[in-house]
């Protein structure tokens, strides 16, 4: 009993010897409008699912007429613009370039969308 109990114990410990974990993607966000302030959503950080058949998704409203939809499975990440006819994909592989849209509102402001791979550090 004590041998398995060590066994145990030290299979366990070897399984702490290092902080690296999983590897999750993340995406940014950044929304601005034509004049170039910056009117992202305060989470603008998407984190793609990990395992095979999760999805996540995210609704921003950007405007009275304008929201944005991102929705992520392991391999890509569709965006949306509800009240607008522009979609896009990004796939995994393409996370290290930005996606940039423009994208009009029904009620005529315009505004920029930049999407790329990894999220800022929290500032402290």
């Amino acid at each position: 009993m004590k041998r398995r109990l060590g066994l145990l114990l030290a299979l366990a410990s070897l399984g702490c010897q290092s902080n690296a974990g999983l590897h999750y993607d993340n995406v940014h966000l950044s929304v601005s409008d034509e004049a170039g302030v910056d009117v992202s959503p305060a989470n603008s950080c998407l984190t793609l699912p990990l395992l095979l058949g999760s999805q996540v998704e995210q609704r921003h409203r950007i405007d009275a007429q304008l929201e944005l939809v991102l929705h992520a499975d392991r391999d890509r990440v569709l965006v949306r613009f509800d009240g607008s006819g522009v979609r896009a994909e990004l796939a995994r592989e393409q996370l290290a370039e930005p996606l940039e849209l423009d994208v009009e509102s029904p009620s005529g402001a315009s505004y920029r969308l930049v999407l790329i791979g990894g999220c800022p550090k929290p500032s402290t």
